[in-house]
């Protein structure tokens, strides 16, 4: 599409296409798929710089992988389901294991007994960058600067996944690190709905 050339697409048909291909590609359920293509979409458009030219690529916007609004719903739904199983009473799990019962001096114990691994560490900073990202976004009247962040966040909380184990970690370990997966879910959150993207829990 270019506005420069008179040449125009209709919000609603851009919306059916990326519906109809998340369904063809994923076998996805209509509603879910409806959701991902509404956050592929508003993402696509969001992370360009203000002042830079946007082309609109479809096939990009529909990635599961790389800087995209799908990637971040799939970050969003992988936090959820360790909060989730952590909370269904498995048995090697105890219930006073669920993030909701775990007070904060249970947390500062569980992150003295053993030292903070590195990709908690840099979890624990980019979560602290929040604010002065969202402060920053306003003052510029630059949502990107959200995106950026978001996408640095979930690529921060992917390798924390990958490294340091939630479920599995040992009794004094687990409290503290499912208060971080729960910090994460909640700014992650945050910053998808300043940026109108829909949180998926489950994909």
């Amino acid at each position: 599409m270019s506005g420069r050339a008179g040449i125009g697409v209709m919000v609603d048909d851009l919306l059916d296409a990326a519906i109809a291909a998340q369904i063809k590609e994923h076998a996805t359920q209509k509603d879910v798929a409806r959701q991902i293509a509404i956050g592929s979409i508003r993402y696509y458009m969001l992370k360009t710089r203000p002042l830079r030219e946007m082309v609109f690529d479809f096939d990009e916007a529909l990635k599961t992988d790389g800087n995209t609004g799908v990637y971040l719903q799939y970050a969003y739904a992988r936090a959820s389901n360790i909060l989730k199983k952590a909370a269904a009473g498995r048995p090697e799990l105890s219930s006073a294991n669920s993030p909701q019962n775990i007070s904060p001096e249970r947390s500062r114990r569980a992150t003295l007994a053993s030292p903070l691994t590195p990709p908690e560490k840099a979890l624990i900073k980019i979560l602290s960058e929040m604010p002065a990202v969202i402060a920053d976004a306003s003052q510029e009247y630059d949502p990107s600067l959200l995106c950026d962040y978001a996408y640095g966040l979930a690529t921060c909380f992917a390798r924390f996944y990958e490294t340091t184990p939630v479920l599995k970690a040992d009794k004094e370990t687990k409290p503290f690190r499912l208060v971080l997966v729960k910090t994460y879910l909640g700014i992650l959150g945050q910053v998808l709905d300043v940026l109108g993207v829909p949180k998926l829990s489950k994909i």
